[in-house]
This record gives structure tokens, sequence and C-alpha cells, in this order.
């Protein structure tokens, strides 16, 4: 199954692992989805950490997760929950419904403003990451570090013809006929949260549950999502 045949669940639910830390793999049997954790983990405490944070999160956003709990953290979380992509999601919507040149040119603005648009952090993640990378030492990690600097650098030239793209857009002034933009409109997503919409046409969806660090299993009207798998053994 590809990635596009995939369920709005099984999306969900893999992004929701993807950022608690999990690493998404395929079989290389069976050619099916599943999130393992990442393969230098051999410590407990910090495989516990790893599936309390997707656990946590999993829940946030309307599954319900079983398993054993001894999987979990049992004291005080030191892990953060993990930040859904929804900022972005609003900007695209808010391009689609917008009925002025001015409403489509503030998301751009968002991605593109000096010094604190989404793209000038993107770029300071990129080069802290390779910063950091670089410290380890390690021969091979050299091409990682050369790499993320690369993007880095040309993801901020791509922000720099973004942003004069903005411009341009800006200084026109039109409007949207309105049923162009009711039509837009119509093609909006529900503002409910991610899962509830992805699992509105599903009678059980209140009743999902899955196995500790993994989405939840299938329910009579959708596949079921990835599952978490450990990793196979340490490596560095």
């Amino acid at each position: 199954m590809s990635f596009q045949e995939r369920t709005p669940a099984e999306l969900t639910a893999g992004a929701v692992l993807y950022r608690a830390g999990f690493i998404h793999d395929l079989d290389a049997m069976g050619g099916g989805h599943f999130y393992r954790s990442p393969a230098a983990m051999s410590d407990p405490g910090a495989q516990r950490q790893l599936v309390t944070r997707a656990v946590h999160s999993l829940r946030s956003e309307g599954f319900h997760p079983i398993g054993d709990p001894a999987l979990l953290d049992p004291g005080p979380s030191r892990t953060q929950q993990v930040t859904p992509g929804n900022p972005l999601g609003e900007l695209t919507q808010s391009v689609r419904a917008a009925a002025y040149t001015g409403e489509a040119v503030a998301p751009l603005s968002e991605l593109t403003a000096p010094g604190d648009g989404l793209l000038h952090h993107v770029i300071e993640v990129l080069d802290a990451t390779a910063d950091w990378w670089e410290g380890i030492g390690e021969p091979d990690d050299l091409r990682y570090v050369d790499n993320l600097r690369l993007i880095a650098h040309d993801l901020g030239q791509y922000s720099i013809a973004l942003g004069a793209t903005r411009d341009d857009l800006a200084d026109r002034d039109r409007q949207v006929a309105p049923s162009d933009n009711a039509q837009a409109q119509a093609r909006l997503p529900s503002a409910s949260p991610r899962v509830a919409a992805a699992l509105a046409s599903s009678p059980s969806a209140g009743q999902s549950s899955t196995a500790t660090g993994a989405p939840p299993p299938a329910s009579p009207a959708r596949s079921a999502p990835p599952t978490a798998r450990p990793s196979s053994g340490p490596r560095r």
C-alpha cells in the first residue's frame, strides 16, 4: 500500500508516532507500514519515554492506546506532548478561503517574514542541527552535516524568491468572486480535531483502541493504521 493509499486515520496516527520519535519503515516481506524505535535506543528508560510521549500524543488526537503499562514511564512525565502540524494546515485553509489579495498574502507573509518567518526558523533548526551533529565527531557524520547546511542554504534562496513572489501578489488588488470563494469554503475541512475528522465516517470512532505506542487497530469502517515495533538492536 502506497503512502497516498493510507486512510486519514493512518496518516494522522503515523504523523503522531513520527513526531514522537519513531521511525517509519516498511515490512520487506509484506510491504506493510510500521513504526519502530530508533536502532540505537537500548536504554529502557529512554524507550519508556518514547512510548509515553507517543501514547500521550495519540490520546490528545482522539486515539485510545492500550497495552502493557510497564512500557510507560510510571513517574512524572519528563516528555513533552508532540505538537501537531496544525498551524501550517490553518495557513492553507486561509489561502483557500481568501476573498481579497491581502487575505491570500497573509499566509505567505507568515512563511517569509524577514527574521521571524516560518522558513527563517526552519533554516535555523537545520543550522543548529548541523552544529550539534558536527560535535559527535564520527567521520561518517560529516556528510550529514554538509547536507544539512546545503539544504539550509538552498532553502534560504527559495525563501528569498518566495518573498519576492509574495511582494508581487501584495501589489495587486483583487477580490475573488463570491461564487469562487463559496466553493473554496466548501472545500475546507472541518474545524474539529484532526482525528475526529479522519474518523467521522466510522460509527465506532469513539471506541477505537490500539496497542501502547501504536495507532488504533482496524474498526469495521477502516483499516488498521501502522503499528510501532521495537528496533532490532543498538546501533551508533
